[in-house]
């Protein structure tokens, strides 16, 4: 999440299905994009486990999938100790721009699910991969 963009965590704070978070930077060829999931709380299920997931998937230019499409596990596992406190997923998502990809605006989007709970949380980035 950006520095510029901090109210909109407050959107999933709200009761219902969930909520959409929406980004947008500008890369070039040869960059590597990384994202890591950071997270506060989970819904324990009747042994006290957490497991909470989250689903890459990319659109290309044109609109069509790219064919990227990536499940992680974000936490399986006992309920953190500190369940206020902010943790770090184990896994994440990495994308990088060759001389095949077709300039233009790609989507990223990620939805980040607690399986117990079965809240969603959805984000979207466009990346936008310039010309020289």
């Amino acid at each position: 999440m950006d520095r510029e963009r901090p109210c909109q965590v407050a959107a999933w704070n709200v009761p219902g299905r969930g909520a959409s978070l929406q980004g947008a930077h500008t890369v070039a060829r040869g960059e590597q994009i990384t994202t890591f999931l950071i997270f506060r709380g989970c819904t324990p299920d009747p042994a006290g486990d957490c497991f909470i997931t989250a689903e890459f998937d990319v659109t290309g230019p044109n609109g069509a999938p790219s064919g990227v499409t990536t499940a992680v596990p974000v936490w399986r596992g006992p309920r953190p100790v500190q369940p206020a406190a902010f943790q770090l997923g184990p896994t994440g998502f990495g994308l990088r721009f060759d001389g095949s990809d077709a300039f233009g605006a790609d989507r990223v989007r990620a939805t980040i699910t607690d399986q117990v709970a079965w809240l969603s949380l959805r984000t979207e980035d466009v990346l936008t991969l310039r010309g020289k």
